[in-house]
């Protein structure tokens, strides 16, 4: 038996061994690597071990281009717009127009009460089926904020269409809470945030909130106040909490300015100029430190030492804090620099007026200092004198040219005229409810007729006595008050030829010459005596003493 043992054992060692030897020499039929999607054509295997694989699927080897796991060209791959998405859905909806609404159901929706939504839309039940209502509907429902994606199902039967909303929601806010507020209650800090439990979560809306409240406390003397988000940014997260550091109360004890001038500008003067005040009598009454505000009352420094002609100006603050560290006093340090003086002064760019009669209008001259007000009344007299010209489009600037030498500018304005225009047509235009104003006595409070220089003081004068006349509502609540439109583009006259009309008959035959185009001005009528407006009557001589009876 021992043998016989052995013989067999031996035996299923020879199979052991010789069967990875019979496999690797059976050959490979079709490719050496098959790949998944290919459309070749798999063949059976043969070898030692019998075939129990089922054969492959026809649809698997006689795929066609285009379709999924293959290479070839997909067809219709272009993405649609949101348009024709919209226009697909019309067109769905198109079939069930007219026939009644049997239910309306919301599905998907976690914290939006059912009511709020149905309160929504304008799709009611037991009306017809409207396909543009039902585009609005959905659009409605994106509005309110809460909802990220709208998906409508309709379902036909016996009774009518079923209608399913499956809603997507935002995750809302369920509390809005405030903790470390002692200067404001929690009701003032909600309507300055605008935040409320039931909105939709937004971390935006969270930072604004947040920046809010810290602009709030810095605006009323709270300069360290600083508020952090505990709770409401993380994932998961409903409830929204606010931790609010208010620091302490700081209000300015004294304001002081150093550096300054005496001479030139006091320091009471210059306190005038800040929005920024002194406490008065006590705590209550004190005026906040606002780092905002006192920002503004530098450049305001600033901008006031320029226009006395110290353009080197700097101005910097100073902020000392007493021992409690709620008082505060503020030091502005002004660095004035050398005052600029005018060394020259022209007129450039004026044809019509000479630069005697301008020159005549302008105070500033050569070596004095630069002021500002001083220069905006010159300008004022030069447009002035162009306006009532008839120069209505005239513009005068300044040109302000420094020198090499430190203190030294020149002072140049520069003109430019545009054309002359005269008073053409006169057209009164009354609105209102069935007018009954006739248009004389519109023109007989203006000043100005045809032919006449169009003096922008002139047409001033006649809108102010329109105005004051009482025959013409004024105001906000009752209506536009009068005004006196410039109207200067070319009018054009077609001729008969081109027309195709039968020629009118032209009353100004017999004045003058007809013309083709009139430019915002009458045609010149030789016959008719022009009135001279640009003229006034000499006034009598003004006593030295005016005598009045009371």
């Amino acid at each position: 038996m021992n043998e016989s043992y052995l013989q067999r054992l031996g035996t299923c060692l020879m199979c052991l061994f010789l069967c990875p030897t019979l496999l690797a020499q059976q050959p490979l039929i079709g490719n050496a690597a098959f790949r998944p999607g290919s459309t070749g054509q798999v063949q059976q295997a043969s070898g030692i071990f019998p075939n129990t694989g089922r054969p492959p699927r026809t649809q698997s080897l006689n795929r066609q281009p285009g379709t999924p796991g293959t290479r070839g060209p997909a067809q219709d791959s272009s993405p649609k717009t949101v348009d024709e998405l919209q226009k697909e859905e019309e067109k769905k909806h198109l079939q069930y127009h007219g026939l009644p609404v049997a239910s309306i159901e919301f599905k998907g929706n976690q914290f939006l009460t059912g009511e709020r939504l149905y309160g929504t839309i304008k799709t009611r039940i037991d009306r017809s089926f409207d396909a543009t209502v039902i585009q609005e509907d959905v659009r409605s429902l994106y509005g309110t904020g809460l909802i990220r994606d709208v998906r409508l199902l309709i379902k036909q039967s016996n009774l009518g269409l079923h209608l399913t909303f499956e809603l997507f929601e935002r995750p809302t806010i369920a509390t809005v809470r405030y903790i470390g507020n002692r200067m404001y209650l929690d009701k003032k800090l909600t309507k300055e945030t605008d935040l409320k439990a039931g909105d939709a979560l937004d971390l935006f809306s969270i930072e604004d909130a947040k920046r809010k409240i810290e602009e709030l406390y810095h605006e009323h003397g709270f300069p360290k106040a600083h508020v952090s988000v505990l709770e409401g940014l993380q994932p998961g997260e409903r409830n929204v909490v606010f931790y609010v550091n208010e620091g302490p109360r700081e209000k300015i004890a004294a304001i002081q300015v150093v550096g300054n001038n005496p001479h030139l500008a006091q320091d009471a003067r210059l306190l005038t100029l800040f929005e920024s005040k002194a406490k008065l009598t006590n705590w209550i009454i004190g005026g906040d430190y606002i780092p905002t505000r006192v920002e503004s009352d530098m450049e305001k420094l600033v901008a006031y030492y320029r226009n006395l002609g110290y353009f080197q100006a700097t101005v910097g603050r100073q902020i000392d804090y007493d021992e409690s560290g709620h008082w505060v006093t503020l030091r502005f340090i002004v660095n004035e620099g050398p005052r600029y003086r005018i060394t020259a002064m022209r007129v450039e760019g004026n044809q019509h007026v000479s630069s005697e009669s301008l020159n005549q209008l302008i105070s500033t001259r050569s070596g004095d200092y630069f002021l500002r007000g001083q220069l905006n009344e010159d300008l004022d007299a030069l447009r002035e004198i162009y306006g009532k010209l008839g120069y209505i489009y005239s513009t005068i600037t300044t040109d302000i040219r420094f020198q090499e030498t430190p203190g030294e500018l020149e002072l140049v304005f520069s003109v430019d005229e545009g054309e002359q225009f005269k008073v053409g047509e006169i057209a009164v235009h009354i609105s209102g409810i069935a007018p009954h104003t006739k248009n004389s006595v519109v023109l007989n409070r203006l000043s100005l007729i045809p032919g006449d220089l169009a003096s922008n003081q002139e047409m001033r004068s006649s809108e102010r006595r329109l105005r004051h006349s009482s025959l013409f509502n004024d105001g906000a609540m009752m209506g536009s008050p009068p005004t006196i439109v410039v109207r200067t583009e070319e009018i054009e006259t077609n001729s008969p030829e081109d027309s195709g009309l039968p020629p009118a008959p032209n009353p100004k035959a017999a004045t003058g010459p007809t013309t083709g185009s009139i430019r915002g001005q009458s045609p010149e009528r030789p016959n008719i005596q022009q009135v001279d407006r640009t003229s006034a009557f000499q006034l009598p001589p003004k006593p030295a003493t005016w005598i009045t009876n009371r």
